[in-house]
């Protein structure tokens, strides 16, 4: 790889939509779409461990950083990010440099893992 040159992080966006059908009992059929998305970054947080009454929660997660892209992340999508899918933490949210300028779209991510003692 030369020296300078970008390696792009792909990243998946899994969504819940409806379909145009109705079930049984009159409601909208879901089915998921997948959509790949270009990242600039991603940063994973260090997880927080929370005793539970069957063992230990580990609550892990991280931040996708899309430069120059708006990101419509809803609070039900869940993304998967080198392997691992996660939920989103809220709405996407604009990422702004120190100077104030929008510079794209930020996802924040969680997941929670139960660890048995």
């Amino acid at each position: 790889m030369e020296a300078g040159s970008v390696v792009a992080l792909i990243v998946l966006r899994h969504r819940q939509v409806a379909t145009g059908a109705k079930d049984a009992y009159g409601k909208p059929v879901m089915a998921e779409e997948t959509k790949s998305f270009s990242a600039t970054a991603y940063a994973p947080t260090t997880g927080v461990d929370t005793p539970v009454v069957d063992g230990v929660q580990a609550n892990l997660g991280g931040t996708i950083y899309f430069r120059d892209q708006v990101i419509d992340g809803l609070p039900s999508d869940e993304w998967t990010v080198r392997g691992v899918r996660y939920g989103a933490e809220g709405r996407a949210s604009e990422w702004r440099g120190l100077d104030d300028v929008i510079r794209g779209s930020v996802v924040t991510l969680k997941v929670q893992e139960l660890a048995r003692d």
